[in-house]
């Protein structure tokens, strides 16, 4: 069975989109190579794990057709920050579905992402 990154633990539907609680699992393989001795929460892994919330929120699978934007403001040392709170929100328009996804600890912001699915 695959280790995995995160666990969901908390994911709190609201009228735009949701608010999730996410613990990072500091065992996971992927920091021993990113990096050894100074591991960093790898920025594919943090988009898919974003990817997966929105599919439990929304019910149904989820492919990112696009990335208008994304940012990482500051590093995740999973030995230093495992909660994190994902906000996401979701607009629909005529030909796709918007997705915003900010990540945060307390008022400080991680990482965001803005795509079509």
């Amino acid at each position: 069975m695959d280790t995995p990154f995160y666990e969901l633990r908390l994911l709190s539907k609201n009228e735009d989109g949701c608010d999730a609680q996410v613990v990072l699992n500091t065992d996971h393989p992927v920091y021993k190579g990113h990096f050894p001795n100074q591991p960093v929460a790898p920025g594919v892994m943090l988009m898919d794990m974003c990817r997966e919330v929105a599919e439990k929120a929304i019910g149904k699978e989820v492919r990112i057709k696009s990335a208008r934007s994304i940012k990482f403001v500051k590093l995740i040392d999973p030995t230093k920050i495992q909660c994190l709170t994902l906000i996401l929100k979701f607009v629909e328009s005529e030909d796709s579905t918007l997705f915003q996804c900010v990540a945060k600890v307390g008022e400080d912001t991680y990482f965001k992402i803005l795509a079509s699915i």
